[in-house]
């Protein structure tokens, strides 16, 4: 845990992996919310995929299963895989758009338009 610590203070981006069969253990929670007290963007990476017996509804489920279990931000991302070459290479392009876009920088003008654009409909007297 103070090693998960360390490196949560180190890093952009926080992937977390849990295993599908033992699902979100009482440690990856705790990680997870650390991350996010920490500002830490996380990839919640689901290995051994392929064990979980599945239907139409499976991701769905167990997506919401881990956000009970989590301290869950819009900055987590998920991605399941199985262990294999391929899947080491779509994690990387996971991590770089995730970068991208917590990285991304505003423009003040920009945001303070899109804020106008909002508040305004719902406050007209303004």
């Amino acid at each position: 845990m103070i090693q998960a610590i360390k490196a949560i203070s180190r890093c952009d981006i926080a992937l977390i992996l849990i295993d599908a069969e033992e699902g979100v253990t009482e440690q990856d929670a705790k990680i997870a919310g650390l991350a996010l007290e920490n500002g830490t963007a996380c990839i919640i990476v689901v290995n051994k995929w392929d064990l979980i017996e599945k239907d139409n509804s499976t991701i769905g489920k167990y997506v919401e299963k881990i956000k009970d279990q989590m301290k869950f931000s819009t900055s987590h991302r998920f991605f399941r895989f199985r262990a294999n070459g391929s899947a080491c290479c779509q994690i990387f392009d996971a991590v770089e758009i995730v970068y991208s876009q917590y990285t991304r920088r505003v423009n003040t003008a920009d945001l303070n338009r899109k804020v106008r654009n909002f508040w305004l409909p719902t406050h007209p007297a303004v």
